[in-house]
């Protein structure tokens, strides 16, 4: 990975205030900005890199920045990782009070705010716009479009209009959708022949299927694979930030992985040991949503068996056995959005750079997540999201 230290300080620090204080925020909204500047000092001290940007101030790179705190955090030399950024994520998945596979269903509103940065299109030209669409998933039931953007065609993963450039050259489409969503469903149908040849399509090198016959050496069931693929992830990679395009070869050389990059390479791993498998992404549901993927196997007599390498965190790299497994074989609520290879957002309008970073930051009652180009810092698109849940479980 090339560092590119184009982000500047407040934006850097907004994103470790989501990062390490989460909704805690909304009630102390100084302590938190207080901490996340104690906090990078705190690593600066201890060797962060940062550049001089040409206006004055330090520019960091973010994937640095959170990759040197993680560190830290592995080495014993900082306690950021473990006391504020697990713990958001931890505090976060309790909001629903019980495990994912005793999770009753609840009906969620969700508010989407898509700006998009078209400084590469002359004004009055026509844009083609997407804005993310629920999938149509069996955790997903009962939706209600409350609003779209005027002239819009939706499929599963978008909905898309056109829009003209402003000389400003940025666009906002906003979109609401209420539904009912469901923890993980059990199908036990089995797959059609389409179906299987998709979600068997090879995507890995002859390293990775080197690799997944190692880990799979001697099991005696698919389960028993998923598990040595899992296991992988938390004995031999760590999960961090990546910039933008990466092959799953790439990956494995730095040793780390993003959910983007570890849900692909996790299904590669399945593919080449003939276990259909796939990628899917989507917004979680939690008051501080995000934008996340996940991977999911097919066993039969089972259905889709999902796992979720945010386990790698939640658990201190496995080190607390109650974490360890939380989202192996069950998820809480989402939002899916897409179930690659078939259901795909896409960016048709944006110039999308080869490498980017994300950052997030806090909303008065959401979250606002973007997507820069790692040499310039400039937006790409930003989601602000919202997003809102019953009272208590759905009655019938």
């Amino acid at each position: 990975m090339t560092a590119q230290r184009t982000a500047d300080e407040a934006r850097v620090l907004e994103h470790l205030v989501l990062a390490g204080w989460g909704k805690d925020f909304r009630t102390a909204p100084s302590l938190a900005r207080e901490g996340a500047a104690d906090v990078l000092e705190r690593w600066v001290r201890l060797g962060l890199p940062f550049s001089k940007l040409l206006g004055g101030g330090r520019g960091f790179d973010p994937a640095e920045v959170l990759n040197f705190g993680k560190l830290a955090g592995l080495s014993g030399n900082d306690d950021f990782w473990a006391t504020r950024y697990a713990a958001t994520g931890r505090n976060l998945v309790r909001e629903f009070a019980s495990r994912p596979r005793e999770l009753e269903p609840r009906r969620f509103a969700v508010h989407l705010e898509r700006e998009f940065a078209l400084g590469h299109l002359q004004p009055g030209t026509q844009a083609r716009l997407r804005v993310p669409f629920p999938a149509d998933v069996p955790t997903l039931r009962d939706l209600r479009i409350a609003s779209l953007p005027p002239d819009t065609r939706t499929q599963p993963g978008y909905a898309e209009t056109f829009a003209t450039v402003p000389e400003h050259r940025a666009v906002v489409l906003e979109a609401a959708y209420e539904f009912v969503a469901h923890s993980t469903v059990s199908e036990v149908a089995e797959l059609t022949t389409n179906e299987r040849a998709a979600y068997l399509q090879q995507i890995a090198s002859s390293r990775i299927s080197a690799l997944a016959a190692e880990l799979a050496a001697n099991l005696r069931t698919p389960l028993d694979e998923l598990r040595a693929f899992w296991n992988f992830f938390f004995e031999r990679m760590k999960l961090g930030v990546l910039h933008g395009e990466q092959r799953l070869d790439d990956i494995l050389d730095l040793g780390w992985f993003d959910c983007r990059l570890g849900s692909a390479l996790f299904v590669a791993l399945c593919r080449a040991r003939g276990i259909p498998a796939r990628t899917c992404s989507g917004f979680t549901l939690y008051s501080i949503p995000f934008y996340h993927y996940w991977a999911e196997a097919w066993i039969g007599g089972v259905g889709w068996f999902p796992v979720d390498l945010s386990c790698w965190d939640l658990s201190l790299r496995g080190a607390d056995g109650e974490w360890r497994e939380y989202f192996f074989g069950a998820l809480d609520y989402r939002m899916t959005v897409e179930v690659l290879p078939g259901t795909f957002t896409g960016f048709p309008s944006l110039s999308f750079p080869h490498e980017w970073y994300a950052l997030a930051r806090p909303l008065e009652n959401g979250t606002a997540m973007g997507i820069y180009a790692s040499e310039t810092g400039k937006l790409v698109y930003e989601d602000r999201v919202l997003v809102k849940v019953n009272a208590g479980p759905l009655l019938p």
